[in-house]
């Protein structure tokens, strides 16, 4: 990280600081914490920016793409180097006047990119909207509209973007009536099949029912989990056919569940979800037969901790929790079967982690808030 931030306060609402400063600004250089990781990267993005909650990086072979929230604008950058350094930032959506923007997800394969973000305006439309690149980035075509509302304070909610060859899936919220539902293409983005109805939740939030809603694909599989209940429980449907029809739903938890949501990846047969439960207890729903049958497993409790991100690719899987202020990693050999002992305070100070495997390398891109504005940086490991 180049120069230096002055701390103010933990970004995600909710989360409670282990740092007492009494009364000082702390400043820091930014560097990982733990050995084995390298210093971090400013990636270049004007005015305040920050990686999204949650699937803002994508990866093909050596290639990282990212999607960024920059001044309620929507922004994209891509590693060509597996993390090594990354491109400067460029627009993908601009706000005007009366239209802002906000990122949700990326997804790619191939040469195809999918870039998923929500608008609110003009007036009281909300619209999920997608981009999309056949060149792997270097040029995008025209805006998409997936799903649109007319309602001034409820919206879509959360979304979530996959892709395997040229099948893509998306999820979202339809928080006024509190639907999880789905749309999906067969050539890349290019055209979208009508909406389908994948389930139902009564989480509430201060705008509408919100069901948290993560997407995972591998393959002809598709993958949809959310949250159901009321603050409670994990759901999941899934497709053996890239979404065309959808198997009968999945009761993974019911358990009280804690912020932020599910996180789901896959790889061949393999699908990890990772979720929060109130106890602070950070578990991980996992499968190795394509979602058919699913075990959980703990991955840390008793302390304040919160799961941000996981990821897996054949073998190798990797986690990342924290308490608002110190995010730690975990590493696994053997798809998430079990996990290696944690490798704690990787990043000081950092939300919003976004983790992705290239090769024997694990790669985080994150963001900072130092209560004036928002930065993304990357880190990998050594």
């Amino acid at each position: 990280m180049s120069g230096s931030i002055r701390l103010t306060t933990a970004r995600r609402l909710g989360l409670r600081s282990s740092l007492v400063t009494a009364g000082a600004i702390l400043v820091f250089a930014g560097t990982s914490l733990a050995a084995g990781w390298s210093g971090a990267n400013t990636i270049t993005v004007s005015g305040n920016a920050e990686p999204s909650n949650s699937h803002s990086t994508a990866t093909v072979g050596s290639t990282i793409h990212v999607i960024l929230w920059n001044d309620q604008s929507v922004a994209y950058s891509v590693s060509a180097d597996g993390g090594g350094s990354f491109s400067a930032a460029t627009g993908l959506a601009t706000t005007s006047g009366s239209v802002t923007y906000d990122a949700l997800g990326i997804a790619a394969s191939g040469r195809h990119v999918v870039a998923l973000y929500k608008s609110i305006g003009p007036g009281n439309k909300r619209s999920l909207l997608v981009r999309r690149s056949a060149d792997g980035g270097t040029t995008w075509l025209p805006q998409q509209v997936i799903a649109s509302y007319t309602n001034a304070t409820i919206d879509m909610g959360d979304a979530d973007v996959g892709i395997s060859g040229t099948n893509v899936t998306i999820a979202w919220t339809d928080r006024t009536k509190g639907k999880v539902m789905s749309r999906r293409s067969t050539d890349g983005g290019a055209t979208w099949k009508p909406n389908q109805l994948i389930g139902t939740t009564a989480n509430p939030t201060a705008a509408g029912k919100e069901g948290d809603v993560t997407v995972a694909v591998a393959g002809s599989r598709a993958y949809i989990a959310w949250t159901p209940g009321n603050r409670k429980g994990l759901a999941l449907r899934r497709s053996t056919d890239n979404g065309a029809t959808w198997k009968p739903l999945q009761t993974l938890s019911t358990a009280p569940g804690g912020y932020p949501g599910p996180e789901a990846s896959a790889s061949g047969k393999t699908l990890l979800i990772s979720y929060n439960l109130t106890s602070y207890a950070v578990k991980v729903a996992r499968s190795t037969n394509g979602g058919a049958t699913v075990t959980s497993s703990t991955v840390v409790s008793g302390n304040y901790q919160e799961v941000e991100d996981v990821v897996v690719s054949g073998s190798k899987a990797r986690i990342t929790y924290g308490d608002g202020t110190i995010v730690n990693v975990r590493s696994s050999a053997d798809g998430g079967a079990s996990w290696a002992a944690p490798d704690n305070g990787v990043i000081e100070f950092g939300n919003h982690t976004n983790l992705s495997i290239v090769g024997t390398t694990t790669v985080i891109v994150y963001g900072v808030d130092d209560g004036f504005s928002a930065t993304p940086y990357s880190i990998h490991s050594t």
